[in-house]
């Protein structure tokens, strides 16, 4: 009984992990073929879908009630974009979008958006977070590499994504392996 249990549960996990990811393909595709969606919208959207597959650590959250913050440090340069959030849930929290300054306020983010105006100071914010549970993601050029853990870039007109995976498991985040699959490049 405790098998067949057990089973079932692996079993809804797959069906859960490959409707994700097709709701990532999806997403990734559509936006070629839909009524020219701005190049925030796909960020946002990439955003929240990559929220959908890395687990945070369990005591990130200390009350049943506080939300799912997805913070942004840094001009926010997503404009109207970021209220296709409003409404939506990850991990059964409202989803809450937070203007931050600096990145001691990270400590309440669980993703962390690192503006490209935060360019001269990313080596010192990424120190700073690198240990929180904040998934930390930005559009800069060779943000990976400089210790962030999900990079955005275009590709062939393609807003693609490269992970650091360390950088995310020293964090205590688990990403998908659906996720890193998709990749377009990953750190180890």
């Amino acid at each position: 009984m405790h098998v067949k249990t057990l089973l079932a549960e692996v079993g809804r996990r797959i069906f859960f992990s490959v409707a994700g990811l097709m709701v990532i393909c999806c997403i990734a595709s559509s936006v070629a073929v839909a009524a020219e969606p701005t190049e925030n919208a796909v960020k946002v959207a990439y955003l929240y879908n990559f929220a959908l597959f890395v687990d945070w650590p369990s005591d990130t959250w200390t009350d049943n009630d506080e939300t799912f913050n997805v913070c942004i440090l840094g001009v926010n340069t997503f404009g109207r974009a970021l209220d296709s959030l409003r409404g939506k849930t990850i991990k059964t929290r409202e989803v809450s979008v937070v203007q931050i300054n600096t990145a001691a306020e990270a400590d309440q983010c669980q993703i962390l958006f690192i503006s490209q105006s935060e360019r001269q100071q990313v080596l010192h914010i990424i120190e700073q977070v690198n240990r929180k549970p904040s998934l930390t993601i930005s559009d800069m050029t060779n943000f990976v590499q400089s210790g962030g853990m999900i990079g955005l870039f275009t590709d062939e007109g393609r807003i693609q994504f490269e992970i650091n995976k360390p950088a995310a498991e020293q964090a205590g985040l688990t990403i998908s392996s659906h996720v890193l699959r998709l990749a377009k490049r990953r750190t180890p």
